[in-house]
């Protein structure tokens, strides 16, 4: 049951990140945001694959404190870009908060 719940929180940071990635390209992001944003993806994409084949809790919680990492990342890039726009730094913010939630999630149900 742990398996398809984790993979449920994943999906849903995975969906906030594809609709950061689709406002971002409504408007020209900043490079170094474009790229967060690409490996926060990347990171979403590899805890996803790992929740499927990954029966280790330790490399599970790696992942997903990489994506989480990740996440904050693109976060910081977001707030320090010039042109930024509402609708862009309300989807870095929604990725934030599911990453964020994810991770606490798996730290509660999974040992130490």
């Amino acid at each position: 049951m742990i398996s398809q719940d984790l993979k449920h929180c994943i999906d849903r940071v995975e969906a906030c990140t594809d609709e950061a990635r689709r406002a971002m390209q409504a408007q020209q992001a900043q490079p170094a945001l474009h790229e967060a944003m690409e490996l926060l993806h990347t990171r979403a994409r590899q805890a996803q694959q790992e929740a499927s084949s990954v029966e280790d809790d330790t490399k599970m919680r790696h992942s997903v404190n990489q994506l989480e990492k990740a996440a904050d990342r693109a976060l910081q890039q977001g707030q320090s870009a010039t042109n930024l726009t509402p609708q862009m730094l309300q989807a870095l913010q929604a990725v934030h908060a599911e990453a964020s939630k994810l991770k606490k999630w798996m730290e509660s149900r999974l040992p130490a």
